[in-house]
């Protein structure tokens, strides 16, 4: 029986072309599309599952809360951890990890006399010898047990190794690492294997946490020091909600460690921190739940259009087979067994489709990877093949469900009269779902549209400084830098092609050098302190990023107490209450969180974006310092590569034997939209598909309904009707359909982008020439789309019209 079904079915598909072909082509986009989403959710939703103990591991959230800010951070006091496991049973393991990304880190290996192998190394943490013991970062040499037990000790990555000892066994050899620790000459213990990219945290170099309390004993218990990622590992069958429960008590015990602010606690599960945590001190920039969700949305979407296109055609197709059904219904067919044979083709509509779909999918993968940025491949799906194949099987039998109930419960007796012919079954379904289709259409395009705007606002909008033209060098951390700061830049400001030259602790687009608590004009209150970000720059900082006064001076070598002086953007002046900025001058602030320090104000600056718009701008605090991290150089870029010569002669002259490791610094300002501008392209490309396989339905639906009118346009015609009269005739209900989707897309695609909005500190509004633009767009490609056929309907000889059928 089964057999008969699918040999009849097959027969149907190869006897009408057309119709299978735009279907099976309709579903595969689809179905690929789907794939190629779920592969990329899949990833995301992967992040640090590969450890074995990963359901039982937690990061510690510190909330530091002030009188009227709430900080939150990934970074914790390094006693947090011993205390943690000491007053808790529950807390089976505990490992911290501070990393290095606020210094700049060399590694060099001597190879030989005449061979000093050194690089500029970022991704450098001192971790816990725990942190081995908790995490499944497979080892390839060593022991995970002791590769960081003892001090001065490191493990590195495969890559790193590579780089640094080529084919010789970097085991027990001596890498000499330079921070803002000093150098420290470490025996490598160990080789990983490269960290996955499916994992939160990611590290080249793992130096042992004993290296770190030799050179700073804070480092091993202290509770004033936030800057150390703190996870630990929970006894199985613990409730991490009871154990939160008991952290007031702890944060009560130790309070005399913590009279500035209030504090509080928090458990992050590991599989949870890539998609919901964004707090100060990540490891990595995290990805964004709220994206995950929109794609699966408009995964779905997309199928279910494409399941849409099935059903229209099929109804639509009805009357063509209705004869069939009579025949098949007076020779005795039961409509069960008519249901069964077009869920039959259905299904192998949809097989086929979803093998092709497996293809198209296998091949755009390098290519969606490249616009994603992630490694994504099928074999993500491994696990998942059951649930797609159940959702495939779902929508073969939904979509075919209702064409099947249609066509059966056609009356014998009325089809072999032809009496059919006089009503159309289904015809307001059809209405509704194309109606649906390009709603979900202008959605999407509508939302595409304000990703794109945002993203545009972002680039474009002023900074409140200049960063065109800027070439910013990482700073060797070497004894005696001042004297050589001074030969590098008197040199290169002899140069034509450089204008200025600046140091500084970090730049625009990198983290804050510093961030301290309880900071506070000297008379105010203790529970007025606040958080505050730090920033240590040289006399010609404001000068090169063009930085406006609006009150006092610029720091300046004429005066010796600068370097107890500080400058402070607007953002300070209003969180400390200090009132207009001339108002700011002169004021005495207390550094409450670093010691008691105070520091007096001698300008006050607009403030300006150090971080991209999707952060509020902070309060920040410049120090006088002629040392930093950073050069930034504004050079005259029109001959770019001999500029860029001279500079990297002057530096080897100046800095023997350091790595000149440089960067253009609106590219790496940009890049921190990199995630934002992946979505939106990513966005763009489904949003397009999107219409693609509306217009595939519509196209395959008005091509039905002009065969189905030939003879009516050739009367028309013959009475005088004008090709503009068919084409008008023809559109006119596509346009009223679409027109239709408009309004209730519009309403729909604010909601979603209003929240989606909210991500930003700085962003655009929404503006009803949006979507006006939207459903323009959707219009006229449904009019594309309709008027081919229309216009071919309509140009045809009538007489021939009159012959048809």
């Amino acid at each position: 029986m089964f057999r008969s079904y699918f040999k009849i079915a097959f027969r149907n598909l190869t006897k009408n072309k057309t119709f299978s072909l735009i279907n099976i082509v309709g579903l595969a986009v689809g179905m690929a599309v789907f794939l190629l989403i779920i592969q990329y959710v899949a990833f995301e939703l992967s992040y640090d599952s590969f450890h074995e103990n990963a359901d039982n591991i937690y990061r510690v959230r510190n909330d530091r809360i002030y009188a009227d800010k709430h900080d939150k951070s990934a970074g914790c006091p390094p006693a947090l951890g011993p205390t943690l496991k000491q007053e808790f049973p529950e807390v089976l393991e505990f490992a911290r990890l501070h990393g290095t990304r606020y210094m700049n880190n060399t590694a060099t290996y001597i190879a030989g006399q005449d061979r000093v192998i050194t690089h500029n190394q970022e991704k450098i943490y001192y971790a816990e010898a725990s942190f081995l013991r908790m995490f499944s970062f497979p080892m390839l040499k060593g022991s995970a047990e002791l590769a960081l037990e003892e001090p001065f000790t490191v493990i590195i990555s495969e890559s790193s190794a590579r780089k640094y000892f080529g084919n010789v066994d970097p085991l027990n050899k001596i890498i000499t690492i330079t921070n803002g620790y000093g150098s420290q000459d470490c025996t490598v213990t160990g080789i990983f294997k490269d960290i996955p990219e499916n994992s939160h945290i990611k590290f080249e170099f793992l130096i042992s946490y004993k290296t770190l309390i030799s050179r700073h004993t804070d480092a091993e218990y202290y509770w004033g020091w936030n800057a150390f990622n703190t996870y630990i590992l929970l006894a199985k069958n613990t409730n991490p909600g009871s154990l939160e429960k008991k952290f007031p008590e702890l944060i009560e015990k130790y309070k005399n460690y913590n009279k500035d602010y209030k504090r509080a606690y928090i458990l992050q599960p590991l599989q949870h921190i890539h998609l919901h945590s964004k707090l100060r001190f990540e490891p990595e920039v995290n990805g964004d739940t709220k994206s995950v969700h929109f794609l699966i949305i408009i995964a779905v979407f997309i199928i279910i259009l494409a399941w849409i296109n099935y059903i229209n055609l099929s109804t639509s197709r009805s009357v063509m087979r209705a004869k069939e059904v009579g025949v098949r219904k007076v020779l005795g067919s039961h409509r069960t067994q008519l249901v069964k044979q077009f869920i039959a083709e259905s299904l192998m509509l949809n097989i086929i489709a979803f093998i092709l779909a497996i293809m198209l999918a296998e091949f755009a993968s390098p290519y969606f990877n490249e616009l994603t940025g992630k490694p994504l491949t099928l074999s993500l799906l491994k696990d998942s093949w059951t649930v797609m194949a159940s959702v495939i099987l779902i929508g073969a039998f939904t979509s075919g469900f209702y064409p099947a109930f249609v066509l059966s419960s056609f009356n014998p007796i009325s089809v072999l009269k032809e009496k059919l012919y006089r009503h159309s079954k289904g015809l307001n379904l059809r209405k509704g779902l194309v109606v649906f289709q390009f709603t979900v259409s202008i959605i999407i395009i509508a939302t595409s549209l304000i990703v794109y705007r945002q993203l545009a606002f972002m680039l474009n909008t002023d900074l409140g400084m200049n960063i065109d033209q800027t070439l910013v060098i990482k700073a060797p951390q070497i004894n005696g830098f001042d004297s050589y700061k001074s030969r590098f830049k008197n040199a290169l400001l002899s140069l034509i092609t450089i204008k200025n030259i600046a140091t500084s602790s970090t730049v625009p687009g990198k983290d804050y050098s510093n961030a301290s608590s309880g900071i506070r004009p000297l008379h105010s209150q203790p529970e007025d302190g606040t958080q505050c970000f730090f920033i240590d720059v040289d006399e010609e900082y404001f000068k090169l990023y063009q930085v406006q006064f609006l009150a006092g001076r610029n720091f300046s070598k004429d005066f010796s107490t600068d370097n107890e002086n500080i400058i402070l953007n607007e953002e300070a002046v209003k969180v400390f209450g200090l009132g207009e900025p001339e108002n700011a001058l002169n004021q005495q602030i207390l550094f409450g969180g670093l010691g008691g320090q105070i520091r007096r104000t001698i300008g006050i600056i607009k403030n300006y974006h150090h971080e991209s718009l999707k952060s509020n701008i902070q309060p920040v605090i410049f120090n006088f310092t002629n040392g930093g991290r950073y050069f930034s150089l504004k050079i005259d870029t029109r001959n770019i590569k001999q500029t860029m010569a001279q500079i990297k002669n002057t530096w080897e002259e100046v800095f023997t034997a350091q790595p000149f490791d440089y960067f253009f610094l609106d590219e790496i300002f940009n890049t921190q939209y990199k995630a934002d501008q992946q979505f939106g392209k990513v966005f763009a490309l489904f949003a397009f598909l999107a219409i693609g396989v509306s217009c595939l339905g519509l196209f395959g639906l008005t091509s039905y309904t002009t065969s189905r009118r030939t003879k009516e346009i050739g009367i028309r015609k013959v009475v005088g009707a004008t090709v503009p009269n068919i084409l008008t005739m023809l559109t006119k209900d596509f346009i009223k359909w679409v027109i239709l989707a408009n309004f209730i897309a519009w309403p729909a695609a604010y909601f979603t982008m209003n929240r989606w909005l909210q991500n930003f500190a700085y962003r655009i509004d929404i503006s009803l020439w949006m979507f006006v633009l939207a459903g323009g767009i959707a219009l006229i490609i449904a009019l594309l789309t309709v008027s081919w056929q229309a216009i071919r309907a309509a140009m045809a000889n009538p007489v021939e019209a009159l012959r048809y059928e």
